[in-house]
């Protein structure tokens, strides 16, 4: 028996392996990487899990429970989700068990045996929201603090980042769900990287005519969504399941089914220069933004991927009320795409908040 994390007292290691039952159709394997048995929790803090993507088809969702009390959900994998003590009613200080609930396609659910021991110290009640942020890291310690900066934004942060890029994209108004926020927060990490900015620098140019100048989109659009599918890499790296080529990730097979690929001569999607790869996204991201949902960017943002005919279905199917975000987009695959982008976007015009000391992509902006 041991103390760790001032006072959280542990009589054995705790393995954090879920296994849904073999006599079940769905055999997922889910094992939580983070938190870890032993931590002692003072802030916001990510769940985290890997898994065998062949295995969890069938996952409908994962329930995190505390002590036995639902406290987050997560319906698209990797399954993320965050754990604020402040958002815990009665959280009392001391040692607390989570654990994780599955939930099949067909709504069966496995609670499953093994568990987190976490500690907990007094629950604090969030700040109303401030104006200053985190200040930049230190070069020396920038992995650590820029985790430790993370932490200190609140879901309220989050949302008024979420809602100043809103107004940066569209006059409409929407109603952001709490769990939207949270499956929002969960992805910040994939773009909190130093270098993002300089990367998107050498993309300024083609950017800035095919969808601004030529297009006329919205001038954070083209950015944010490279930034979302691609990182500003053009070699394949995370987010690993989109598919596609070029900083856009734009399926090959949509290009040349649509004609798209035609109006780029010789040149091709995977080219140093992008400027294929920004035209073919640019009249590809209107036609679904403009044509098809009136020019509602974020609608355009979640159909990113299918066909027009396969948007304009989907599209058909929709409520006229479409502010809720969370409520109206139920896909998984398209729920991701949303979070991804708020992500991408609040991580690349609020660097700082972050730890990083790179500048806003709004500096690569055309000038007013």
């Amino acid at each position: 028996m041991g103390a760790i994390g001032g006072g959280l007292l542990l009589t054995g290691a705790v393995a954090a392996v879920f296994f849904v039952s073999s006599s079940s159709k769905c055999k997922a394997n889910v094992r939580i990487v983070s938190p870890q048995t032993g931590t002692t929790i003072k802030e916001p803090i990510a769940i985290r899990v890997d898994f065998e993507a062949e295995e969890t088809k069938c996952i409908d969702r994962v329930i995190y429970q505390l002590d036995g009390t639902k406290i987050a959900t997560s319906e698209i994998a990797p399954y993320q989700a965050m754990l604020d003590p402040a958002d815990i009613s009665g959280l009392t200080p001391g040692n607390h068990v989570l654990t994780a609930t599955v939930e099949d396609d067909k709504g069966n659910r496995t609670v499953q045996p093994d568990e987190v021991v976490l500690g907990f110290e007094v629950a604090k009640i969030k700040p109303p929201e401030s104006s200053e942020g985190p200040g930049p890291s230190s070069p020396g310690n920038s992995g650590q603090q820029n985790s430790e900066q993370r932490q200190r934004l609140s879901t309220a942060d989050i949302k008024q980042m979420s809602e100043s890029l809103i107004k940066e994209l569209s006059r409409r108004e929407y109603t952001l769900d709490r769990e939207m926020l949270h499956q929002i927060e969960a992805r910040t990490p994939d773009y909190v990287a130093a270098g993002f900015y300089n990367r998107a620098r050498v993309f300024r140019d083609v950017i800035n005519d095919s969808f601004i100048n030529e297009n006329g989109l919205e001038p954070p659009l083209g950015y944010i969504l490279a930034m979302s599918r691609s990182n500003f890499n053009l070699s394949p790296t995370r987010p690993a399941n989109t598919q596609g080529d070029g900083l856009w990730r734009v399926p090959l097979a949509l290009a040349q089914s649509a004609g798209y690929l035609g109006r780029c001569g010789t040149a091709t999607l995977t080219d140093q220069n992008q400027k294929c790869a920004a035209l073919v996204a640019a009249v590809y991201m209107k036609s679904l933004e403009v044509d098809l949902f009136g020019g509602d960017p974020l609608y355009g943002v979640v159909c990113f991927g299918m066909t027009t005919k396969e948007a304009a279905q989907w599209r058909d199917t929709l409520p006229a009320d479409r502010r809720d975000l969370w409520k109206v987009i139920n896909s998984a695959e398209q729920r991701e795409r949303l979070t991804r982008f708020f992500a991408a976007g609040i991580v690349g015009e609020n660097p700082q908040q972050f730890g990083l000391t790179d500048s806003p992509l709004s500096n690569l902006y055309p000038k007013k």
